[in-house]
């Protein structure tokens, strides 16, 4: 992978500090992915990035109910937004579920 291609927007996707984030939802690692595709899983995405020239623009972060390996109970999803935007709920629907979020300015 060149470096010239790692862009603020995918470092903002992958960690961001602020804790409106991945860090809101315990870190950027993961364990056990609950789909393994490049929306869910950060490494797939990069992956696809890498081999496929096939860069995200939306990604969704997912928190289980407890942080036991092997939880696959999801609590709540969020759109992981790039920076500078956040995560703003559409005002219908579940709360819980990332579908009723868009990406807004803050």
């Amino acid at each position: 992978m060149n470096v010239s291609t790692v862009t603020p927007a995918l470092v903002s996707m992958i960690i961001d500090t602020s804790a409106r984030g991945a860090t809101g939802f315990g870190g950027v690692g993961q364990q056990i992915p609950p789909v393994r595709d490049a929306t869910r899983d950060v490494q797939t995405a990069v992956e696809l990035w890498v081999d496929a020239a096939s860069r995200p623009d939306r990604m969704i972060a997912t928190k289980c109910t407890s942080d036991a390996a092997n939880d696959r109970t999801i609590l709540l999803t969020r759109p992981l937004c790039v920076y500078p935007s956040v995560p703003r709920y559409d005002g219908n629907g579940d709360p819980n579920d990332a579908a009723n979020f868009s990406c807004a300015a803050p």
